[in-house]
Formats: C-alpha cells, structure tokens, sequence
C-alpha cells in the first residue's frame, strides 16, 4: 500500500506539471469569490516554495496554515516568522509560535498580516489629491491552535481565528469575523502521511456598513511519500472550496547533508465538469537548517495572466530543545 501510494505520487506529479490550459478564460481557484481572500495565500515560504502542497506536511510544521493537526509534529518550543512581498506593492507577514504543553498536546498562537501601507488618492483624471494624498488597507488574522494524538499513527488539530479588516477612507470601514479549522493525519508507516482538513468553517465578515461577506470554506487532502532514507519527500494535495474548481498541488524537497533544502513546487486549478484547467503558478526555493536556526526563501512564478506577478517570501526558524528562559 505504502509503496503504491508514493508510485502514485510520483506520476501525478510528473503529470501535473505538464498540464496545458484548455481555455483561455479559466479563472483561478482559491477564494475568489469570497472574503478574506488572503488566507489561501501561503503565509511562509517553505509553503510557497512546495506550492502549497502541505497539508500532511509534518517537517518544520511548514502546513500548519492548511492543517492545524501538523502542529503535534513540534516536540519543542519553535517559532516561525516571515516576510513576502505580493503583487501591486502589497506585503504579507506572520508569525507562529509553537510549544509543547505536554507529552501528547501541543499549543500553539499565530497571526498573520497583509495589507499595503501607502495607497495614492487619484481623482479621475489620474491626478494624485494634494490634500490627503494616501490611504491604506490591512487584512489581519490572529489564531489559536491546539493539537494532540490520538495514538501512535493519527494525531488531530483544532484553531480559532479572528479576522479583522480596515479599509481607510472607504465607506464600509472594517469588518470583523470569526473561523474555525479542523484537521487530521495519518501515517500508517514511516514512509507515507495522509492529511485532511476543512478550513474556515462558519465563518464570516461583518461590516459596519451592514454587509456580510462569507469566507469560503475549503476542504484539503494531502498524501506525502518520503524517499531515499528521508531524503525526499513528495506530496500531492487536493483542495476544494465552495464555488471554485478544485485546486491541485504537488510539491517536492531534497535534503543536503541534513543542511540545505531544495524544493520545487507547483498549483493549478482544475474545472472537472468542464473539463478545462489553468496553466500552474510554479514555486521555488532554498531552505537552510542549523542547530536551532533555520532559513527559508521562496519565489513564485505565474505562468499566465490570471494570477499577477512574481512574489518573493523569506522565514526565519527558531527551534528550541527545552524553554530558552530557564
């Protein structure tokens, strides 16, 4: 079974990456046509770099964003913050902190900011306003995570995060919300995991204008195989979100002496009914492992109008044996 699954595996992803796009007005997939958009977007780049193919990920907790049951993968105190730069000057940072809270539970708290700074006011002539010349935007989550195992093979994963949004200068304001994840995983032998999760569950945007926007939920499925002595690890996710075609990701890492990671990435969306597919976003990136530090690079690379331009990210990693305060 395991060895079927990694064979499997494999040929997926020599497949998926060689998928042409069948129409030229396909959309994209992810949360398109609902709020808080920016919560499908990886928030570290080790998960960029793997096109977003962690969701039963369980090395450096890289899923944790897709699959909140990764989280009992930490077997001490670590912490996570990163940088990206997005499209049309936008930037998105985060941070996670995770830290044993006993021999099977694992806490954990995040948060995760996106937004851009300055924005030019333009009246419709395209001429910048001298009186109040810029405005800005920020999306924020804050999250709770809490995971544990149920035995040696499943371990399971709940979060709480609050949403809050503030658009200055526009009529609606802000909006706040709240949204609820769950996950598990499965790893029936040392060489394969199986994640699955449902994301932003009940969850909404509330506006003071009034207006209610939903947050899409999205259910996620992952397999990962680990090759040539824990080597390589390849995994293959599919993602379904309420509205959308389904979103296919594969990603795959190679270890260096234990020091530097390799990885390569890719996602596409898949409309089955019609049968049509986007051209995939493909990903990149370098990851450096060292006692307690670690660092990560990622880049991001369109292959088609739809999804914009190159982003960049950049994370650092903290590992800790016991509590560094002592």
């Amino acid at each position: 079974m395991a060895f079927l699954l990694r064979i499997g595996s494999l040929i997926v992803l020599s497949v998926f990456l060689f998928i042409q796009a069948q129409s030229s007005d396909f959309v994209s997939a992810g949360y398109a046509d609902g709020g808080a958009a920016y919560l499908d977007l990886p928030l570290h780049a080790h998960a960029a770099s793997l096109g977003r193919a962690v969701t039963a990920w369980r090395d450096d907790l890289a899923g944790l964003q897709y699959n909140p049951a990764v989280l009992d993968a930490a077997n001490s105190l670590r912490s996570f913050i990163s940088y990206k730069f997005l499209t049309d000057d936008r930037t998105q940072k985060g941070i996670d902190i995770a830290c044993p809270a006993g021999q099977f539970f694992v806490l954990g708290v995040g948060a995760n900011v996106t937004g851009v700074d300055k924005i030019e006011h333009r009246d419709e002539a395209g001429n910048q306003n001298s009186d109040d010349q810029y405005f800005s935007y920020g999306e924020n989550e804050f999250s709770i995570t809490a995971a544990g195992r149920v035995n040696c093979l499943i371990s399971l994963g709940v979060r709480a995060h609050y949403l809050y949004e503030n658009f200055s200068d526009i009529d609606e304001g802000s909006a706040q919300g709240m949204g609820f994840d769950a996950g598990a995983t499965w790893q029936p032998d040392s060489t394969v995991c199986i994640g699955l999760s449902g994301l932003n569950m009940l969850s909404w945007l509330y506006w003071e204008s009034g207006r209610r926007d939903p947050v899409l939920a999205q259910a996620r499925l992952g397999i990962a195989g680990i090759f040539l002595n824990r080597s390589l690890i390849a995994e293959i996710d599919f993602a379904k979100t309420l509205r959308q075609p389904v979103d296919v990701s594969c990603g795959i890492q190679y270890t260096i002496l234990d020091l530097i990671y390799i990885r390569a990435g890719g996602m596409t969306s898949v409309d089955v009914e019609n049968r049509h597919s986007r051209m995939p976003d493909l990903s990149a990136g370098l990851g450096i492992r060292y006692n307690f530090f670690g660092c990560d690079y990622s880049v991001t690379i369109p292959t088609d109008d739809v999804s914009g331009l190159v982003s960049y990210g950049l994370s650092l990693v903290l590992r800790f044996n016991t509590w560094p305060f002592k």
